[in-house]
């Protein structure tokens, strides 16, 4: 694991470097019904600062829906998500101004180019500079492909620049959806080194991946999501190499995927 260590728990209060702050995701007995479906069934969950924090379950637990209910895309049918104290739903220019989100894949403009994708992306949370355009390229592995049209990009390459808009305003949480897909070898690693280093710098990132390696490799602790609900937290911190996949596997084993 070579994400930044855990930060103590204290309620919805984190302690930090002997600094008490507001944890950045706190999600509260959240319910979530499609017609007859319980797509999410009572999840609470919490992300610390300087974490990185993974989601993980077989397709069709609910992590889709439960990213999308996070991110403020639908309403819970039950239940509360707070974005650095605020809520999702009542508050939500103060809590997404805090976060920065991947949760439906890569919708930059495909016809400019990626320089002018990320300016524009900067541009509907109300701009940023220049210079921090150029940055931002160069943190996810892009800074000689700014002169090129989305379009003409890697399905990799469009997964990182979206994860680099994302990143425009130096987000306090950050939260991606299966980020590694499309990603060869050598992405999937720049990207674990990457969110780990976030977490060094204090952000807070949830992730939701069917790497089960990487996740053990770069989370501090991990979720694993069944049927709609949180079957396990588990501190991949304490944990041997290898024990996060067997430990997934023994919680949904005879779940249907």
């Amino acid at each position: 694991m070579v994400g930044a260590q855990p930060v103590q728990l204290r309620g919805r209060v984190i302690q930090a470097r002997g600094v008490f702050v507001t944890a950045p995701l706190v999600a509260e007995g959240l319910f979530k019904r499609f017609g007859p479906v319980e797509a999410v069934r009572g999840v609470s969950l919490e992300v610390r600062p300087g974490e990185v924090f993974g989601l993980l379950g077989q397709n069709g637990a609910g992590k889709s829906t439960l990213l999308r209910l996070l991110s403020g895309l639908v309403a819970p049918d039950q239940g509360k998500v707070r974005l650095c104290g605020h809520d999702v739903q009542r508050e939500r220019v103060a809590a997404l101004s805090c976060a920065g989100f991947l949760v439906e894949g890569p919708t930059l403009p495909l016809e400019l180019a990626a320089r002018a994708a990320l300016r524009w992306a900067g541009l509907l949370g109300g701009g940023v500079e220049e210079a921090r355009l150029d940055a931002v390229l160069a943190q996810v592995g892009l800074a000689g492909a700014g002169h090129k049209q989305v379009r003409e990009l890697s399905l990799g390459m469009k997964q990182r620049l979206a994860i680099g808009a994302a990143l425009l305003r130096e987000p306090r949480l950050l939260v991606l959806d299966e980020p590694m897909n499309g990603l060869d070898p050598g992405g999937i690693r720049q990207l674990s080194d990457l969110l780990a280093g976030l977490a060094r710098g204090g952000t807070a990132v949830l992730v939701s991946s069917h790497l089960l390696d990487e996740v053990e490799r770069v989370a501090n602790r991990a979720a694993v999501m069944a049927e709609g609900k949180i079957a396990a937290v588990i501190d991949v911190s304490a944990q041997g190499k290898g024990a996060l996949a067997e430990r997934f596997f023994e919680l949904t084993r005879g779940v249907a995927a």
